[in-house]
């Protein structure tokens, strides 16, 4: 058992992340390149899952 796990990239690339956990679907990427930038390419842009 974990006491600290860290979740921050893992947001951005799904913005509906506990739904994606708790329903056992796969996790989208995130582009990495586009992280730390200053537009809102790669932090606005990413769908939710679609089941």
């Amino acid at each position: 058992m974990a006491d600290l796990v860290p979740f921050g990239r893992s947001f951005v690339g799904n913005p509906d992340l506990l739904r994606r956990l708790a329903e056992k679907l796969p996790l989208a990427g995130h582009d990495g390149a586009a992280l730390f930038g200053g537009e809102r390419a790669g932090y606005t842009d990413y769908p939710p899952a679609s089941a």
